[in-house]
């Protein structure tokens, strides 16, 4: 095997392992399985902000890591922020 081969089969076991781990994420939420495209279009493709709003703090575990999954630069906003780091989350 030449190094570009080793290369190339580590960089497709990292994206296996990414789109599994993605695959995983969403087999349980039909909502976010719906809201990832929309999410995608907005913040990858037209460079838009999104908020996305969730009842529970679990909710919010949830679609953190979803985010990072994806690749997509996220902030946890919640009623324990003061008002400095509140003002950082929404300047980034």
């Amino acid at each position: 095997m030449s190094v570009k081969d080793f290369y190339r089969t580590a960089q497709a076991r990292l994206h296996n392992k990414t789109t599994a781990r993605l695959q995983f994420l969403l087999r349980g939420s039909p909502k976010m399985r719906a809201m990832l495209p929309v999410i995608r279009d907005q913040v990858l493709l037209h460079k838009e902000k999104a908020i996305i709003r969730t009842l529970y703090p679990a909710e919010q575990v949830y679609v953190a890591a979803v985010m990072r999954e994806v690749g997509i630069d996220y902030g946890v906003y919640h009623s324990g922020l003061n008002l400095t780091d509140r003002g950082k989350l929404f300047c980034q």
